[in-house]
C-alpha cells in the first residue's frame, strides 16, 4: 500500500466482540488489474492543502510526501492552496497565487497570469494565511462546544437552542464572505469553515424541525426553508470538491 494523496483506497477499522481490531482496506472505484494501491487517510488529512499537509505528515509520520499531488502547484486542477492575486484583473476573471515549487516550503508564489509578475515570498503568504488558519481553528472548536451543549441539550427534558447558536453561524458566514476576497473558491480552509457552518446549521434546522426554538430567534416557518436552502447549496460546494480529492465511496460525502 503506497502513501499518495492520490488515493483509490479507503479503510475502515473493524472490532471484533473479543477486542481485536482489524484494518480493512477496499478500492474506492474500479481499478485496473495492475494498479497501485494507494492511500494516505491512515496517516493525515486528505483534503489540507499541500503545504499544511505534508507538514502534518513529516511532523507525524517522519516523512515529506512527494507524490504526483503535491508536485502539481495547482493540486491536480483543486486549486486547494491558491490564494486571489492582490493586482487588479478583472472582477469576473480573478487570477490566482500559487507556489512554484509546492515541496519547497520556501518557495516564491507567483500569479498565474503570465502579463501580471506579482508574486510573494513564502514568509508574506504565511502572513497571510496564519491569521486565517488561527481563526478557522477558533471557529472549529466553538463550533464542537456548540454541538456538544446542543446534543446535551436534545437529552433533556426541555431542550432548548440558544441564541448564540444562531449567532455563531451568522459570525462564520460574515468571516467566509470576508474570505471570497483572499483566497480561491476552493481553498481548504474556506473547506474547512463551510464544513463548521454546515455542523451549526444542522443543529439548528434540528432544533425548527423539534419547534424548541425560541419564538423570539424565528417567527416564520419561511427561515427554515432558506437554512435548508443554504445546507443544501453547501453540502454541494463540499461533495463537489471532496469527490475530486477523494473519488468513489466516500463516508464524507454520505457513502458506506
Amino acid at each position: 500500500m503506497a502513501p499518495s494523496c492520490i488515493i483509490n483506497t479507503k479503510n475502515w477499522t473493524h472490532t471484533y466482540p473479543n477486542g481485536k481490531q482489524v484494518l480493512n482496506f477496499y478500492a474506492s472505484k474500479k481499478l485496473p488489474a495492475g494498479t497501485r494501491l494507494t492511500n494516505s487517510q491512515i496517516y493525515g488529512n486528505i483534503m489540507l492543502g499541500t503545504q499544511a499537509r505534508r507538514d502534518q505528515l513529516a511532523t507525524q509520520f517522519g516523512f515529506w510526501c512527494k507524490c504526483e499531488r503535491c508536485r502539481d502547484p495547482t493540486e491536480m486542477g483543486t486549486n486547494l492552496s491558491a490564494l486571489i492575486c492582490t493586482n487588479k484583473h478583472p472582477v469576473d476573471s480573478p487570477s490566482y497565487l500559487l507556489p512554484l515549487d509546492p515541496l519547497d516550503p520556501e518557495s516564491v508564489w507567483e500569479c498565474l497570469d503570465p502579463n501580471c509578475g506579482t508574486n510573494f515570498t513564502s514568509e508574506e503568504i504565511l502572513g497571510i494565511l496564519a491569521p486565517i488558519a488561527s481563526n478557522v481553528k477558533s471557529f472549529t472548536r466553538r463550533s464542537a462546544k456548540q454541538k456538544f451543549e446542543g446534543l446535551y441539550r436534545n437529552v433533556t427534558p426541555f431542550p432548548e437552542i440558544e441564541a448564540e447558536d444562531f449567532a455563531l453561524i451568522q459570525e462564520m458566514e460574515t468571516y467566509h464572505q470576508e474570505l471570497e476576497k483572499i483566497l480561491h473558491p476552493n481553498h481548504y480552509l474556506k473547506f474547512q469553515l463551510r464544513k463548521q457552518i454546515l455542523f451549526g446549521m444542522n443543529l439548528i434546522a434540528t432544533g425548527l424541525t423539534r419547534g424548541i426554538l425560541p419564538h423570539d430567534i424565528f417567527k416564520h416557518r419561511s427561515m427554515r426553508l432558506q437554512i435548508l436552502e443554504r445546507m443544501y447549496e453547501i453540502s454541494n460546494q463540499c461533495s463537489s470538491l471532496a469527490s475530486r480529492i477523494l473519488p468513489g465511496l466516500s463516508l464524507f460525502r454520505g457513502n458506506p
